[in-house]
């Protein structure tokens, strides 16, 4: 019963999101919180770009 909720999810997002659309949003929110924590990171960055296309 554990593994019930986390599959679920998992299911309907799978279901509703290509994997490219969720790795997307994974990167968009990952990086939105570390300049959040470590603002100093974007100045040195290049491109303050946290993550690389593709």
């Amino acid at each position: 019963m554990d593994d019930f909720y986390p599959n679920l999810i998992e299911a309907i997002i799978i279901s509703i999101y290509s994997v490219a659309k969720v790795v997307a949003l994974i990167k968009i929110l990952t990086a939105r919180e570390i300049f959040k924590r470590c603002p100093q990171m974007k100045r040195t960055l290049w491109g303050e770009e946290f993550w690389t296309d593709g």
